[in-house]
């Protein structure tokens, strides 16, 4: 056993032996921790390619800055080139990597990953390859005017500005001429504005005849000024550019075409080269294009703001930021419940409604009010009518009366009354029943919002995944591992991602289309909107304690009949049903009565004559006298036809009608509780579900593509996987928003929309849920003390 111990011990030294020790000297251009960051990626990614093969060393004070010092950097550069303690040198920068292509030759292998384009440094790029002795590079094959073409598609303009630190304007002050030159030929005046030092008052310097800026990186630049700039520029309504660095279009610039620094890809892409050349390559050998991923980035924001809007074509093809303008206050789903409520002209038509019927209810008790009535009348016979001569009829007479007339019994006025009362409170709770459906269709419609712009994006992100396919094939196409055929075939999937992506985008705008109606808002407004996430303490509170009661079948079933009792008492279907029956009932009662019930009316009237022509020689005379009389009647049908039997049969078989539906009703009511409660169980671990289905989806999808790109799968494989992957990210975003959905038709059908509000009170829904479920019976006779209470 020892002797084994030894030889192993010895085959490890020997190993370790055999492994070449690098050392390996780094500059950045800056010294703040974004810099030691990003030389720390770049170190991490050469260890890994490294490891078991060479041992590699980084000297504390082999490991240098240059503080954005042109000067400085040169002599840190002349350094570690001629500092015999250092094997390899690698700039991490692109002021030091710039300040790398302007030397004739290096001393050792040196490493410029961060050179911004090399036609601007000078130089002539021949093939893949550097022309420099011992240095490898890495660059992108863009070109200034390329960018400034793709500017001035989106945003005509002549007079160009471009902020560039000062330190890179001087590495490119030899071809900034010739760039002048070539905008003046494509119709752009364009000039530089160096930044030497942070400064907050930076956009007061640019020209006032300036109608386009472009930036490139300002490293020197603080956060807080850079704000103050691109706030000042979108002030001034200046469309802008980013040069290399899309990310700052979040940050407020309107326009980009590069991918945001892929430090990871830029640092394995040099990793590759310096391990080709620690086995003996040689530096200027290595390749020197990075293929980094070039896409328009908009800032919508920013093109409301200063007055831009580009064509639908350019949007289809960008990546676009902001793309809703936001409003204060946003919509939320708490909110989009109370406001339908309020603005819903469904609801609101209905309160005026329920206001009309309640005059129908004072109409009909006005009949048993005093009814009083005053005439006023004047009459003229002919002079030789008969009556007049002989003094019988006065010739010309004014006169008026005061009638009055009160029921002192009419069984068929009182049925009405009573069954007015009742079918008014029918139509209240016909508009309750409206409100909550409107709160459901509101939220629902908010829901189903949030579904459209997910699907939007995802359509969107699969879209760019499409475009990145395409790249994909093309790699494959020059590495002689396929043909033609898959280049083709991803185009033919790019612009059917694209199709897709114009319907997901029809659909949100359609979403809230149909909000704004239900709102009672422009149906072409648009607005900002909050996601609804399961983790809001207010809706996980009460829907983890919901949930609870469903992990067994004896609490299930408690909860399933508190929720039934809980709906069949709060529906107001069941209460305007009911409302009717009682309004049947009277009628039936009213017309049995019929048979024997009188109507009683008391009546009197007094007249008066004002004033009269009546002939003398009568003796008779009526002027100024006053007339009264008085009675009470009595009436009772005796025989209508049949009308009255025909009349209680209908009212019989009327209640009976309402009687079935009622039943009907109750009936549908649980089973449509009993539905929700099912679907919700099923829904709701379908959340979890998906979303593994979505994480193993993606998994695949990324293994499955790095083979492609390899040539080890063929286009059917990767686009299986991609579809897998697009249905279930789909499928993950559904199922949340299902769920919520579910649980918004369960709380409709139960006619109570507490359950997702964070109510913890006694009288709560979820807390008299939880009570009934750990103790029916004490429950039980507790609501019906509290019912008894109520009454």
């Amino acid at each position: 056993m020892k002797n084994i111990a030894v030889v192993l011990l010895l085959g490890y030294f020997s190993l370790l032996s055999a492994q070449s020790l690098i050392r390996i000297g780094t500059l950045t251009d800056g010294s703040d921790p974004e810099w030691k960051a990003q030389r720390d990626t770049f170190v991490s990614e050469l260890a890994k390619v490294a490891e078991g093969e060479f041992i590699l060393r980084f000297p504390k004070n082999k490991q240098l800055r240059g503080n954005f010092s042109v000067d400085a950097t040169k002599q840190q550069i002349d350094a570690l080139e001629n500092d015999p303690d250092v094997d390899m040198v690698l700039l991490v920068g692109g002021i030091s990597s710039q300040l790398a292509l302007s030397k004739n030759s290096l001393r050792k292998p040196t490493f410029a990953p961060f050179i911004y384009n090399v036609t601007l440094s000078g130089l002539t790029q021949s093939g893949n390859f550097s022309s420099i002795k011992n240095l490898n590079y890495l660059t992108d094959e863009s070109t200034l005017q390329d960018e400034i073409h793709t500017f001035k598609r989106i945003v005509p303009f002549r007079h160009l500005v471009i902020l560039a630190d000062e330190s890179q304007y001087r590495l490119f002050s030899k071809t900034t001429e010739q760039a002048i030159r070539q905008s003046q030929q494509d119709g752009v005046e364009l000039s530089f504005l160096t930044v030497a030092q942070s400064d907050d008052s930076l956009v007061s310097k640019i020209p006032p005849n300036t109608e386009a800026v472009m930036l490139a990186p300002l490293p020197r630049l603080s956060e807080k000024d850079k704000k103050i700039l691109y706030a000042g520029l979108i002030e001034r309504k200046l469309p802008t550019y980013a040069l290399g660095e899309s990310s700052r279009v979040k940050e407020g610039i309107l326009l980009s075409q590069t991918l945001s620094s892929d430090t990871v890809k830029r640092a394995r892409s040099t990793a590759l080269n310096m391990l080709a050349v620690m086995r003996g390559d040689k530096a200027e050998k290595q390749p020197v294009v990075f293929a980094q991923k070039r896409s328009l980035y908009i800032n919508m924001a920013t093109a409301r703001s200063i007055g831009i809007f580009p064509r639908y074509k350019v949007l289809e093809n960008a990546v676009v930021i902001n793309a809703e303008e936001e409003k204060e206050p946003k919509l939320t789903f708490d909110t989009v419940a109370k406001e339908a409520i309020h603005a819903n002209l469904g609801i609101i038509a209905g309160q005026l409604g329920v206001e009309s019927n309640l005059e129908n209810v004072a109409e009909v008790r006005s009949v048993l009010f005093p009814h009083i009535s005053g005439e006023l009348s004047y009459s003229q016979l002919n002079r030789d009518n008969v009556y007049v001569e002989n003094g019988f009829y006065a010739e010309k007479s004014t006169a008026g009366a005061l009638k009055v007339q009160q029921i002192l019994f009419s069984e068929r006025a009182l049925a009405n009354l009573e069954i007015q009362k009742e079918l008014h409170i029918a139509v209240e709770e016909q508009q309750r029943t409206l409100e909550l459906e409107v709160i459901k269709q509101a939220s629902t419609m908010f829901l189903n919002m949030l579904v459209a712009q997910t699907q939007y994006r995802i359509q969107t992100d699969n879209l760019t995944l499409t475009r990145n396919n395409l790249e994909l094939a093309k790699g494959r196409v020059e590495a002689g591992t396929t043909d033609m055929s898959d280049v083709y075939y991803w185009e033919s999937a790019i612009a059917a991602a694209r199709q897709n992506v114009l319907y997901a985008k029809a659909e949100v705008d359609k979403a809230k289309d149909a909000l704004n109606r239900i709102l009672n808002r422009n149906v072409g407004d648009r607005f900002a909107v909050d996601s609804v996430s399961m983790d809001d303490p207010a809706i996980r509170k009460n829907l983890d304690t919901v949930l609870e009661m469903l992990t067994d079948e004896n609490r299930y079933n408690a909860v399933e009949k508190f929720l039934v009792d809980e709906g069949l008492s709060r529906s107001g279907e069941l209460r305007q049903l009911s409302a009717q029956l009682s309004a049947q009932k009277r009628q039936l009662l009213s017309e049995e009565r019929a048979y024997y019930s009188p109507d009683v009316v008391v009546a009197a009237e007094a007249s008066r004559v004002f004033d009269e022509t009546r002939n003398k020689a009568s003796g008779i005379s009526l002027e100024d006298k006053t007339d009264w009389q008085a009675g009470v009647k009595l009436s009772l049908p005796l025989y209508e036809g049949g009308g009255r039997s025909a009349r209680s049969s209908r009212a019989r078989l009327n209640l009976q009608q309402t009687q079935i539906r009622y039943s009907d009703t109750k009936l549908a009511i649980e089973q449509r509780i009993r539905s929700d409660l099912h679907t919700i169980g099923a829904s709701y671990p379908s959340i979890a579900l998906a979303a593994q289905s979505a994480v193993a989806a993606r998994k695949s999808f990324n293994i499955v593509r790095e083979n492609y790109a390899q040539g080890t799968r063929s286009v059917s494989d990767l686009l299986t996987a991609q579809n897998n992957a697009l249905v279930a990210e789909q499928s993950a975003t559904t199922t949340r928003y299902r769920f919520l959905i579910d649980t918004l038709q369960l709380q409709r059908d139960i006619s109570n929309f507490d359950f997702l509000l964070d109510d913890t009170t006694p009288t709560g829904l979820v807390s008299r849920m939880k009570a009934f479920a750990l103790n029916p019976d004490a429950s039980k006779r507790e609501n019906q003390n509290r019912q008894g209470n109520k009454q």
